[in-house]
C-alpha cells in the first residue's frame, strides 16, 4: 500500500514539474513574441518617416 502511495506521489511531482518547465517555456516564448512584434512595429515607424520625408524632400525639389 505505502508503495502505490510512493508512486502516485512521485508522478503527481513529475507531472508538476512537467507543468512548471512547460509554463516557463510558455512565458519565455510569449515574451520572445512581444519583443519581436515591439521591434517589427519600431522599425515600420522608421520606415514610414522615412518615406514621408523622401516624399517631402521630392515636392520641394
Amino acid at each position: 500500500m505505502v508503495d502505490i502511495i510512493n508512486n502516485l506521489y512521485n508522478l503527481a511531482l513529475g507531472l508538476l514539474a512537467g507543468c512548471v518547465i512547460l509554463l516557463a517555456a510558455t512565458i519565455i516564448y510569449v515574451l520572445g513574441v512581444v519583443r519581436y512584434c515591439k521591434k517589427y512595429m519600431i522599425l515600420s515607424e522608421e520606415l514610414e518617416k522615412i518615406k514621408i520625408n523622401n516624399m517631402s524632400n521630392k515636392e520641394n525639389i
